[in-house]
């Protein structure tokens, strides 16, 4: 069986904010379940396959970050140092 969550109880299962996973379940990035009373809840198996996609793109943009200033370091030592840097 796969559990259901409050949105309240799957930030703290993250460790994040409870008003960002109330705004990822509205826009429905995190899916949301309807649970007793129509309270907005989420699976577990949602819940920790969003997480990990969300993980794996933050990877992504860090390697990318991380060759972009790879190039930019290459560009200054290629050109020598800085001038006018007023010290």
């Amino acid at each position: 069986m796969d559990p259901l969550l409050a949105l309240d109880a799957a930030a703290d299962e993250l460790g994040v904010s409870r008003p960002f996973v109330r705004q990822q379940a509205l826009a429905a990035t995190l899916p949301p379940t309807a649970g007793p009373n129509e309270e907005r809840m989420v699976r577990l198996s949602d819940l920790l396959a969003w997480h990990e996609g969300m993980r794996e793109r933050q990877r992504t943009a860090l390697v990318e970050l991380g060759a972009e200033l790879d190039q930019e370091i290459a560009r200054t030592d290629a050109n020598g140092p800085a001038t006018g840097g007023g010290q």
